[in-house]
């Protein structure tokens, strides 16, 4: 239980991403690794990139990662980005990616009393496979986790879950400290409007300008309406750690909790328990977090 109470002041964290450039579907790592970058407390140890099966893959998430390192003046942490696995778990022959193998050597360096925070936003492939090859680094690590749905939800069904079903069943059973952010039901409150992001970042800095050019780039014709709307679902990550009382992202402890075949939660065990992310204040978030990256 020591492990799910929040850090005071800086602390170790590594973040496992499924950033991409090229494909302009969502831009909601871009926000939360940018909020991080600009908020001393986090001190980034190193990124971790989702599925890498080629060459093409590898190099559109990197470079998604190499550019807000250019933009945040970080341009010498390059080193920072490990390569992930060409494959989703296969639980009789983890993949012993850069990342993964990371992740089980960090680690060792921490322990209960200062463990290493894992910001999972994607999914559990790497962080899955690190716990297969030793176990023993769960006691070492606190995982966060923005995926699945909310408990008051129809199912969790969600596509961080659902991509690697078998990677996410093995963390919810492990025994590593799980915050939960679940997707629908909660992060999916926070929606910002392209109007919003103009006003809080045009003309500021170089990360503002990239992520109103990624915006654009995103939907071209739709730039043009500035009530379209994104949702943020990754900034609720970094955001729960920036708070004193809980004014940006509500949490409680529940019950640790699996999910079956068809994707739904199951409660099999009262005695494990997670820290639950289970609402937000919209307006208070928005404002924190386009104020903090644009500052």
């Amino acid at each position: 239980m020591n492990n799910l109470k929040l850090p005071k002041g800086k602390f170790d964290v590594v973040v496992d991403t499924a950033i991409a450039v090229g494909y302009y579907m969502e831009c909601d790592e871009q926000f939360a690794i940018g909020y991080m970058l600009k908020e001393d407390i986090f001190d980034i140890k190193a990124f971790y990139l989702d599925l890498t099966a080629d060459e093409h893959w590898y190099g559109c998430r990197y470079n998604a990662v190499k550019d807000l390192l250019d933009v945040t003046g970080n341009s010498d942490k390059y080193s920072l980005i490990k390569r992930g696995g060409n494959r989703r778990l296969d639980v009789n022959n983890p993949e012993r990616s850069e990342s993964a193998l990371d992740l089980v050597q960090r680690a060792k360096n921490y322990s209960e009393e200062n463990p290493l925070y894992v910001f999972a936003i994607g999914t559990m492939t790497n962080i899955a496979t690190a716990l297969l090859i030793d176990p023993s680094i769960s006691k070492n690590i606190v995982i966060v986790w923005v995926g699945g749905h909310s408990f008051e939800y129809e199912d969790t069904n969600e596509y961080n879950l659902k991509s690697d079903f078998a990677a996410s069943k093995i963390v919810l059973e492990s025994s590593a400290p799980l915050i939960l952010v679940p997707c629908m039901g909660v992060a999916s409150k926070l929606l910002v409007t392209t109007d919003e992001c103009v006003e809080a970042f045009d003309g500021k800095d170089a990360l503002c300008e990239y992520i109103l050019d990624y915006l654009h780039k995103m939907a071209p014709d739709a730039y043009k309406f500035k009530n379209m709307k994104r949702i943020i679902w990754d900034g609720l990550a970094p955001a729960l750690f920036l708070q004193e009382n809980q004014e940006l992202v509500k949490y409680r402890v529940e019950n640790r909790p699996t999910v079956s075949e068809d994707m739904h939660w199951v409660f099999n065990d009262e005695s494990k328990k997670i820290l639950y992310a289970y609402d937000i204040d919209v307006e208070k978030l928005k404002k924190h977090m386009l104020d903090t990256i644009s500052k």
